[in-house]
Order: structure tokens, then C-alpha cells, then sequence
């Protein structure tokens, strides 16, 4: 009788676990240098999933949505490269002027918004990539629970801190 039971507990603390993952806690590492200083490589982070809506992931419904404020730090994927996360700050919402890498100027599309690195040296980001989808936001970053690299091992200091607002 003991080992139905404990069985049926894992298979409950499974299920839990897959729906708390799927809708509201997603995990990242961060591979680059492209948000220096406010992330590191080796930092690994939670977000939250349910800060801009909650995202079903067999259709494009949003429940209870809300849209990302200037200076958030979001994860999501751009239109050109789906398969890929990234993780930004977002610099312009909708209805905001900004200027295009080309010089020009452009007004922030509805239910879109322009998104930079911290570390002004890597442009992988809306002067590359172009606008990003309301629709295409998976999280907001939140914490660092975790962080480490190969010289010097785990990064004591950054353990549990949350990224800081410009």
C-alpha cells in the first residue's frame, strides 16, 4: 500500500511541476555578454510568466494582459529568429518615436516595442532585429538565483538579487 501512495505523490509533484514550468516560472541562463552590467554570463534567472498575461502554449491567447513598461527586462523571441530566447530591456512602447540605426525615424507599432541591450557594444536587438510582438514576450526577468563562471567559480555576491530598474 505504501509504494501506490508514494507513487501517486510523485506523479502528482510531476504534474505540478510541469504546470507551474509551463505557466508561471519559465528558467534561463545567460550565454552572452549582451546585458553587462545587469547580467553576467553563467547567471542563471526566473521569470515570470504571468507579469504580461497568461500565455496558453497550443494558441496564441492571452489572458489577463498587460504590456511591458520602458526599462523592463523582458524575454522573448524575435519574428526572424523564433527558435532563438533573448533577453532585453525594453527602451520604447508603443506610440514611442525612436530612431532607426538608419537615421530615420519610426513611431513604436501597437502591441509592439523596441528593445536594447545594456552593453551598448552588441546590436543583436531592435537596431538589428526590428520591433518585438506583444505576442512574442515569454517573461519578465526577476531574480538570479543562481550564477557562476569557469575563473571564477559561483558568484556568491549575485545569488538571489534581482535585476536593477535604470
Amino acid at each position: 500500500m505504501k509504494k501506490s501512495s508514494n507513487f501517486i505523490f510523485v506523479i502528482a509533484a510531476f504534474l505540478l511541476a510541469v504546470f507551474i514550468r509551463t505557466f508561471f516560472i519559465g528558467v534561463y541562463k545567460i550565454p552572452t555578454q549582451s546585458m553587462v552590467p545587469t547580467f553576467l554570463p553563467g547567471d542563471h534567472l526566473l521569470a515570470s510568466k504571468i507579469t504580461y498575461g497568461l500565455h496558453f502554449p497550443w494558441n496564441e491567447d492571452i489572458w489577463f494582459a498587460s504590456k511591458p513598461q520602458r526599462n523592463d527586462i523582458i524575454i522573448f523571441n524575435f519574428k526572424d529568429k523564433s527558435s532563438m530566447t533573448y533577453i532585453k530591456r525594453v527602451t520604447a512602447i508603443e506610440g514611442d518615436e525612436v530612431q532607426l540605426p538608419n537615421g530615420q525615424l519610426a513611431i513604436v507599432p501597437q502591441d509592439e516595442v523596441y528593445v536594447l541591450n545594456d552593453n551598448p557594444d552588441f546590436i543583436d536587438d531592435s537596431r538589428e532585429h526590428g520591433f518585438v510582438a506583444l505576442k512574442d514576450i515569454e517573461g519578465q526577468a526577476r531574480l538570479i538565483w543562481f550564477s557562476s563562471s569557469k575563473e571564477s567559480g559561483v558568484r556568491w555576491n549575485r545569488l538571489l538579487t534581482t535585476p536593477t530598474k535604470l
